[in-house]
């Protein structure tokens, strides 16, 4: 009797045993799979011509600088790019002792591609200004509530 319940508890486990590990590689390939198409939609997404920047694109294409008025520029642009989160001070500093000024999360836009060399100059030349880096356009302060 005694050989037969330990017989019946390894066959018990090794059913357990089996069954969590059939059940982990079906969600494991479900998952897989989902991720694969994901990546295969974005991939598609990225090749399509309505996302590729024209050069002739007169309607997305106005961004002209100023050189008359001291504002730098206006117009539309079209641009590629990524958003990143940069710690930016919660004030200005104008002296030599900066580091205890608190700082938050701030939203640069990090420009890749863009069919206007104006706006290019414009971000460049705007470097410096708490709203732009290198290549990059500030959208604001991200706040956690």
């Amino acid at each position: 009797m005694e050989k037969e319940n330990k017989t019946l508890k390894i066959l018990l486990i090794v059913f357990v045993v089996a069954t969590l590990l059939l059940g982990g590689f079906i969600v494991y390939d479900k998952v897989l799979k989902k991720d694969e198409n994901i990546s295969k939609e974005i991939e598609s997404q990225n090749n399509k011509s309505e996302n590729k920047l024209e050069e002739n694109d007169s309607s997305t294409n106005t961004f002209s600088l100023d050189t008359s008025k001291s504002y730098g520029g206006s117009g539309k642009v079209r641009v590629k790019g990524y958003p990143s989160i940069i710690q930016m001070p919660t004030e200005a500093c104008y002296s030599d002792n900066c580091e205890n000024i608190p700082t938050q999360d701030y939203v640069m836009f990090k420009v890749i591609e863009t069919n206007n060399d104006d706006f290019i100059k414009y971000i460049k030349e705007s470097k410096g200004n708490w709203f732009f880096d290198e290549d990059a356009i500030g959208i604001g302060c991200l706040k956690n509530n």
